[in-house]
Order: C-alpha cells, then structure tokens, then sequence
C-alpha cells in the first residue's frame, strides 16, 4: 500500500530541514507493522505549508498522482475557516474528480485538525464542513481536533508552553509530544478502519454531481507572457526544493517593473502561483482594476493571485501587469478552459 499524506503544514514533515508537522502520522507506519508484519507500506507525506482545501484542488496532479497511492488522507480543514469556507465541497469535488479520474480504486479519508481552541465549544464551521463531504462521500474521517481540546480540556496536555506538556511548539503547530497523544491514537483508529475495510465487499458509489473544481487545468504560462519576463527553473534560494518541485518548469521572473501576462478563458476562475518580496501587481479583469502586494518575507513565500475569481461561467479577459519587483510567476491554473 501507498499511502500519501495530503495536508496543510500540520501534515507537512519539514521544510528546509525544519519540522513543522506530521506528528499525527508518527506511529501509523509501526502500528500497521506491528498488526500486519509483511505489509508492504510506503507513507509519502506531501504537506503544503499554508494551504487550504481550494488551493489543494489545483496541486493534485503535481503532489499526488505521481505517488500512484491507494489511499489519500486530506488534512486541510486547518487553514479553512473564513473566506475559504463556501470554497471547501467544490474544492473536494475536484480533489476526488481527479484522483479517480486516474486511479478509481484509490479510497481517500479525512483528517480533521484545528487551531487550539478553534473545536473547544464543538465542532468548527470548516470541521463541519469537511464532515458533510465526507458523509457525501462515504469517506472515513478522523477527528483529531475535537481528541486535542479533550486532551487539554482533561489537563493531560497544553496547547503551548513547557515542552514536556504543550502539544504545539508555537500555538499552532504540532511539537513531538502530539506523536504520542495524536499520533498513536490515529494509529490505533487507521488499523481498525483497515482491517474493518479488509472485510468489506460493497462496491463505493461516488456521487455525480458538478464538480467545477474538477475541470481545473494546469497551463504553461510562457504563451500568456508579454516583456521582459526571464523564464527557466526556480532554484533553492528562491525557495526550498520541496515546495518549488511543482513549478520548476513554469517559473517567470519579473526583474523590473513592466511584464505583463495576458490571457483570455471560459471558465469561473483563474489564478497564478507567484512569489516575491513587496512586488505588486495590477490584474484587469473584464475591465475592473485591482491591485495587489506580496507581502515581504524571509525565504519568499508562494501564494496565490487570483487573476478572476467567483465569476460567471463565461468567457473573460484578463492582464497582470508587474507595477514592482522582485515578482516570480509559477503554475497557471483556470477553472474551465482557455478561450480560443
């Protein structure tokens, strides 16, 4: 069995050698030793530090099914709360759409976690959320956010403070005591849903409903850029390798202000990866101006530009122009299809 962990910074083993998470999955691979001695398990954690559930949608194809897994576990309802929230059934729509679209007997399951004190009073609006999709789905979840209030809650851990006791190294994200109190638990949860699953014969329907999401597509950006763009791979100290594997192909660089990229879809969104210190941009969309600032931070940090967001499925005409520099484009994604 492969397994790939698809997650937000709370899945995410490390980055540039300094760990972030992962410590829920710390004991999955001995617990299903110790119950199975000869299985044959490879645990790929493809972590995505500040993701959310919509932004996962379009990074399937570059961080998942090259793994060629059997199982998916999502972890994203950790960054999805706020504007996020209305984008989580599609964005799983288009998640499931494309894992099935390639392997059909994959089985997926979700892996619920929260900021500290976000599941204290029940369930958040994005742990609900991610529940109804899995019930949509039929998929198996596991709720690890309300397990860590009632650790706290109990007085068996804290969420930030001394080592020995805190379940964080920073209020947010998990510290080596979570291996322990989080992780063995999980285990413990995985080997009973694996071997109840081991006796199951029903075949799992998936439902046929829209899935926009699902018609996301990965373009190379160099047929959309105007001026003085400086195209070829990203290198290490742009970002740490982990997280620019997806983009070393599609990298364009803006070192003076000026380049513009120009395209026109059918579709309802389009979005460009980008990453800078302070550089700023002009989108056009249909007409309308809006103006946006990567905001500054060491290592430069990846994020999303929405070039049109949330409009009709129609056809649309937008143009990024570079107002500041340093600016770096990455993958182009469009919810629908480029316009000919």
């Amino acid at each position: 069995m492969t397994i790939v962990a698809y997650g937000t910074s709370m899945t995410l083993h490390s980055r540039c050698g300094r760990r972030l998470g992962g410590w829920y999955l710390e004991r999955l691979v001995d617990a299903v030793h110790e119950r199975w001695g000869d299985a044959d398990l490879r645990l790929i954690n493809s972590g995505l530090e500040g993701f959310t559930t919509w932004w996962a949608a379009h990074r399937v194809r570059t961080d998942v099914l090259p793994h060629r897994p059997d199982l998916v576990l999502l972890e994203f309802a950790h960054n999805d709360e706020g504007k996020f929230l209305p984008a989580i059934p599609v964005a799983i729509d288009g998640i499931v759409a494309q894992i099935r679209e390639d392997l059909p007997e994959c089985e997926i399951a979700l892996v619920i976690l929260q900021p500290a004190g976000e599941a204290r009073n029940g369930p958040s609006e994005a742990m609900l959320a991610h529940e109804r999709a899995a019930d949509v789905y039929g998929f198996p979840s596991f709720d690890l956010a309300t397990h860590a209030e009632r650790l706290v809650e109990e007085g068996r851990a804290t969420w930030n403070g001394d080592p020995a006791t805190s379940l964080t190294f920073d209020g947010i994200h998990h510290a080596a005591l979570s291996g322990e109190l989080l992780g063995q638990p999980f285990a413990d949860a995985f080997v009973e849903l694996v071997r109840d699953s081991l006796r199951m014969t029903e075949s799992r329907q998936v439902p046929s409903r829209s899935s926009p999401a699902s018609r996301a597509h990965r373009f190379s950006l160099r047929p959309f850029l105007e001026g003085g763009w400086a195209i070829g791979p990203a290198t290490e100290e742009i970002y740490c390798k982990r997280n620019i594997a997806a983009f070393v192909d599609e990298i364009a660089a803006a070192g003076s202000p000026g380049p513009r990229l120009h395209l026109s879809f059918t579709g309802t969104v389009a979005q460009v990866f980008a990453l800078g210190i302070g550089g700023a941009v002009r989108i056009v969309a249909d007409g309308v101006e809006t103006y946006g600032r990567l905001s500054s931070s060491e290592p430069p940090q990846w994020t999303l530009v929405n070039l049109a967001a949330d409009v009709s499925d129609a056809r649309h005409d937008v143009e990024l122009t570079v107002l500041e520099a340093p600016l770096v484009l990455g993958d182009l994604f469009v919810v629908g299809r480029l316009a000919t």
